[in-house]
């Protein structure tokens, strides 16, 4: 069973690291972004943006490994596209 793009996408910002990925980039650059400039939307926003383009971005690199390696189909945005469409 298939989620719908929608669903996947919400499971797959949260499933990610990239969030804890660009903490580490703050802490390994000691650029630690002050509660009010890290709070803002705006920040927020660019950070979700960035999730999202590096998850999917890694679902187009890996779809054939994974589809080599027999993964569930609906575990890579492709597959879900295949999937649902």
């Amino acid at each position: 069973l298939c989620p719908t793009p929608f669903e996947y996408i919400r499971q797959r910002m949260h499933g990610s690291a990239v969030y804890t990925v660009l903490g580490y980039i703050q802490l390994s650059e000691g650029m630690i972004l002050p509660p009010d400039i890290a709070e803002n939307p705006d920040i927020r926003r660019l950070e979700d943006l960035f999730n999202l383009m590096t998850s999917l971005t890694n679902d187009i690199f890996s779809f054939q490994k994974e589809v080599l390696a027999n993964y569930n189909i609906a575990d890579n945005f492709i597959g879900v596209l295949m999937c649902t469409s």
